[in-house]
């Protein structure tokens, strides 16, 4: 699992966590499926972001109980 975040992290890592949807993954979709990864490998990387990012956004608080 932590490796497909760390394929995805270099096109979407440096992003704040607002700024991630299905366009700014795009790229990782087109660049992972041009590799030949298939697309099954590809879909798995996009539903652990989509978890992580679900858990950012209604789980996981900052100290002040602030949201992600």
């Amino acid at each position: 699992m932590a490796e497909h975040l760390d394929q995805l992290l270099p096109f979407i890592g440096n992003l704040p966590l607002e700024q991630v949807y299905e366009g700014t993954i795009t790229p990782f979709v087109d660049h992972e499926l041009a590799c030949g990864f298939a697309p099954k490998s590809v879909n798995n990387a996009i539903v652990l972001a989509s978890t992580v990012l679900n858990r950012a956004a209604r789980v996981w608080r900052n100290d002040d109980g602030t949201l992600w």
